[in-house]
């Protein structure tokens, strides 16, 4: 089997995050840039995306948060750097359905698209603190991933996506989400995405465990998942950490 590599593509950046989004109740009032995060999965055959990333900045600062995009950051262009267009895109793996991780379905047309299940009905009926976050039909709003819908394949559980490349569901941050392994010449990485939107989230733990994010709908199904990731010795990648670009592709040499 080849090996995969996984190259981190910046496809914008939050510029006044509030820190304690991500980190549970701590760094209130501090404020930092945070990258949106597109992950392409390859191995010489395969090439796999892992999330999309978000609107243009006028669209999320219209309804949301407003963004930085530069030309190198729109989703095209960062895959254009790395020698990839959409055509040569197998598949796209979205680990769930906020705003943020899955709105350019459309620069895809070609590409079946993973999602979980239970991800697909926390979209379509949300709870209230979450309709902002699917850009649920309260807003006014038809989400963009819904025009996608005929190329998505969705799943029950935990799967195989092709040899080496694996899901397993990872519910905490949402109902549905999933967390994507990556078999690597150095062992496994685990695409966390916004379970670990802070690599800070397992190093500052918090009575042992990996410090949750503040952004969640359900802590103890969330405790569960991080006890696995933290017992799990994969290689994490976060969710909307800047230090994911310290490498320009893992594994490390």
């Amino acid at each position: 089997m080849l090996k995969y590599r996984i190259i981190p593509l910046k496809v914008g950046e939050f510029q006044t995050t509030e820190k304690s989004n991500f980190t549970y109740m701590k760094n209130q009032g501090q404020k930092i840039k945070a990258p949106i995060i597109m992950y392409l999965i390859q191995n010489g055959e395969k090439n796999f995306l892992v999330d999309v990333g978000c609107g243009d900045e006028a669209w999320c600062k219209q309804y949301h948060h407003p963004i930085v995009q530069t030309e190198d950051m729109k989703p095209l262009n960062a895959l254009k750097k790395v020698g990839m267009t959409p055509d040569d895109i197998d598949a796209i793996i979205l680990t769930h359905l906020h705003w943020d991780h899955c709105f350019n379905l459309d620069l895809f047309p070609k590409s079946k698209v993973y999602v979980q299940k239970k991800e697909i009905m926390s979209a379509l009926f949300p709870l209230k603190t979450e309709v902002v976050f699917y850009e649920g039909f309260e807003m006014g709003l038809k989400a963009k991933w819904i025009e996608a819908l005929p190329n998505f394949i969705v799943l029950n559980g935990d799967a195989v996506i092709a040899e080496g490349v694996e899901v397993k569901l990872l519910p905490g941050h949402t109902r549905g989400f999933q967390g994507v392994i990556v078999e690597t010449e150095k062992g496994k990485y685990l695409i966390a995405s916004d379970t670990i939107p802070l690599l800070e989230n397992l190093e500052d733990k918090l009575f042992g465990m990996i410090r949750p994010s503040g952004i969640h709908v359900d802590l103890e199904q969330y405790y569960k998942t991080l006890g696995f990731i933290q017992n799990s010795g994969y290689h994490v990648l976060p969710g909307h950490d800047e230090r994911a670009f310290e490498h320009k592709v893992y594994p490390i040499a």
